[in-house]
């Protein structure tokens, strides 16, 4: 609510309120576990030497075999790379159990379907985990940060620790309806680092061990073993964490689809846009507040004029011309001010109309269980 000596003290010229409502008016008209495609075996990769412990052993073979692991890619195009000694993150272990729970599902490997949201508050943006930070996230098998700079986020893109990968891996398998309540200690205390593991970890890494999916880190034919409970763990240690845990562990447990080929026909009914959304300026003018000082105005419940239908900048300066020219003693012609106006706007929906384009055909894959692939 305004004093009337208020407006007329600030209100300036009627040309310069006219010129800069005109003017107003006048300004205001990827990844490595998301490519493209996956490579068959380690002796695609440029950097997994036939010789290494990683090759030898098949783990790299079976989590790429299996589409829960694959090499790095640039605009989806496969590099033939897979960087078994680059660090994994956060967020590619939490992708890599969504799959293997979820197979077939594309919303961690086509661009389109990415997530917009991970449901904290650092993943506001589409990305490949972002569904399956949802996923573990409501299934109790992450938490994100609860304390510190953190709190509240969930930074997929931290190296993950080997006792937050056993952490997830374990929650995982329990949601898998595994047991993870018992398990033999006598792997775990072999290790001579355990009192390195931090006390959120430490039942879980105990599991872990006992089924083989974290042995630890041999030093020597007679040197210690070690957990190395908060250094991360490498792409290729993933890879073996990952496949015991499939191919072992989880054997039998989890829903092997049995794709079908199937073919529907879809209407193809489009929305045509006759006239596009507008939004319309105008201006409203001040009126006595109906509390009997003729000194105080609001531009609530005044006129308002809008630019549309022919209505122009000379149209509204003649209307304020006649407004201060018949104005009374209290500067009011029939009631409203016209020395002032609030710039206003409404916005005028798009006018459409729809149209049968006939339909077309959609091949996808569909298994028993209620799952579908495209094609």
């Amino acid at each position: 609510m305004e004093s009337l000596q208020t407006i007329r003290k600030a209100a300036p010229s009627l040309r310069a309120i006219c010129c800069a409502a005109l003017l107003a008016l006048l300004l205001g008209l990827a990844s490595a576990l998301c490519p493209k495609q996956a490579a068959a075996a380690a002796s695609d990769f440029y950097d997994t030497p036939s010789g290494e412990w990683y090759v030898q052993e098949g783990w790299i073979d079976y989590v790429t075999d299996n589409g829960i692991m694959s090499g790095y890619a640039s605009e989806g195009v496969p590099t033939g790379v897979f960087g078994p000694e680059d660090q994994i993150t956060r967020g590619q272990v939490v992708t890599v159990l969504f799959r293997i729970a979820n197979p077939g599902d594309r919303t961690t490997v086509d661009p389109d379907q990415f997530a917009s949201t991970s449901g904290f508050l650092d993943g506001n943006y589409p990305d490949y985990f972002n569904s399956a930070i949802q996923w573990a996230s409501s299934l109790g098998i992450v938490t994100g940060y609860t304390t510190g700079p953190d709190a509240g986020c969930f930074r997929p893109n931290y190296p993950v620790t080997r006792a937050e990968l056993a952490t997830m891996v374990c929650r995982f398998a329990g949601v898998m309806g595994i047991d993870v309540s018992s398990y033999d200690t006598s792997a775990f205390y072999a290790a001579v680092d355990t009192s390195d593991v931090m006390p959120f970890a430490v039942e879980t890494m105990m599991w872990c061990a006992d089924r083989g999916l974290i042995n630890g880190n041999k030093h020597g034919e007679n040197g210690p073993l070690t957990l190395e409970p908060q250094q991360g763990a490498t792409r290729a240690q993933a890879a073996k964490v990952f496949t015991v845990l499939l191919r072992d562990v989880l054997s039998g447990t989890v829903h092997q689809h049995q794709w079908q080929a199937h073919e529907t026909w879809v209407p193809n009914i489009v929305t045509v846009v006759d006239v596009p959304e507008q939004v319309i300026r105008g201006a409203q003018f001040y009126v006595e507040d109906g509390d009997g000082d003729p000194n105080t105005l609001t531009s609530k419940g005044g006129p308002i004029y809008w630019f549309e239908d022919g209505f122009t900048m000379d149209d509204l300066e003649e209307i304020i011309m006649t407004g201060l020219r018949n104005a009374d003693e209290n500067g009011l012609y029939n009631g409203v001010y016209y020395g002032n106006y609030v710039n206003v706007e409404k916005t005028i929906p798009a006018q459409t109309h729809t149209e049968d384009h006939g339909s077309y055909q959609v091949d996808y894959y569909y298994c028993s269980c209620g799952a579908t692939m495209p094609a």
